[in-house]
């Protein structure tokens, strides 16, 4: 499992924020220590907040959208912009640094090894810690990738991703890639194929287009059976934006976090379990009308990314405290 998205074996209490806005784009750590030396509690004790007594904290700005959201086993934080081709590199030492630059930069994940893979426009990524990149491919039996847009780990060296294909046409898929860098599709006929999560042998895949969340059985051979439909969202989005699932992480006791974009909102389905059947758990405000990506921080607490706007106008990144003081009131969702 990458670090970040999923895997984390507790929460903790509500504690400083690790990032602060420093400028224009600049990300700085408030406070490194609050990411380490601190007891979790098992996440079968725990269970999620209601929606009012969370409230989101915007972490850090950007010039631009933010997207591909991932934490090293450093603790050290990247993020992407695509808007402006670049990965940002934040360490758990407070230094800021561009990791890369390339084309449509987005899905980001740390393997268990230390190595990084990215998806970019229209090449499939693998770099050292560093940023250096070490392989690259960026396509199948003669076709080049549309859109590599979000991946997730296997556990045996490789990984799937989405490619999303049209945003009109039903023309996105999931591909595999293995430790010897072979690739296979996986899935193809998908109404823009987003984000993507392994769960007890199971693969999650939002669709965009269609405001769902698809779920495959996973072969031995790490191939995938028939798709069906795990959960329907809500539809609504805000300010004339269109609600469209986007990426996703897992949390708390087999919760799936899911990315609302357009929505101003995290949803939380139930994804606990091979029967889980992906009841709406939680919806969450962030402070942001795009939401894009999440990941789980090394203090326990989900991360979103996105914009406050759509995905033209600056980005940032927030943070939802899932044990927030006791004195909140209650206010509509």
């Amino acid at each position: 499992m990458q670090a970040g998205r999923s895997g984390h074996t507790g929460l903790r209490p509500a504690a400083p924020s690790p990032w602060r806005d420093a400028g224009a784009r600049a990300l700085l750590p408030k406070s490194v220590a609050v990411f380490f030396g601190l007891a979790a509690t098992p996440l079968a004790a725990q269970d999620l907040p209601a929606a009012w007594a969370v409230a989101p904290e915007i972490v850090a700005e950007t010039s631009t959208y933010t997207e591909g959201l991932a934490f090293d086993a450093d603790g050290a934080m990247f993020f992407s912009e695509p808007r402006r081709g670049a990965v940002t590199r934040v360490g758990s030492d407070g230094a800021e640094g561009e990791f890369l630059t390339r084309t449509g930069a987005n899905g980001h994940a740390v393997m268990p090894d230390g190595t990084h893979v990215v998806m970019t426009r229209p090449a499939v990524l693998w770099l050292d810690g560093d940023g250096s990149v070490l392989h690259e491919v960026d396509g199948l039996d003669g076709g080049t990738f549309v859109f590599p847009n979000d991946l997730e780990l296997d556990g045996q060296g490789g990984f799937w991703f989405t490619d999303s294909g049209s945003r009109t046409e039903a023309t996105g898929a999931v591909y595999h890639i293995d430790a010897e860098r072979q690739v296979r599709r996986v899935a193809d006929g998908l109404a823009f194929p987003n984000g993507v999560i392994l769960s007890d042998g199971r693969l999650f895949v939002s669709q965009s287009q269609a405001n769902d969340v698809l779920v495959f059985d996973v072969a031995d051979d790490l191939s995938l059976g028939l798709a069906s439909v795990f959960a329907e969202l809500p539809p609504e989005g805000l300010d004339d934006a269109k609600a469209a699932p986007d990426g996703m992480c897992l949390g708390p006791a087999g919760r799936l976090f899911v990315t609302h974009h357009g929505t101003g909102r995290v949803r939380a389905l139930d994804a606990e379990g091979a029967d889980a059947e992906g009841a709406l758990v939680a919806s969450y405000r962030t402070g942001l009308l795009t939401n894009s990506n999440c990941a789980f921080g090394p203090d326990g607490a989900p991360y979103v990314t996105g914009s406050f706007g759509l995905e033209t106008t600056p980005g940032a990144i927030a943070r939802l405290d899932l044990f927030p003081p006791a004195t909140a009131s209650p206010t509509e969702d």
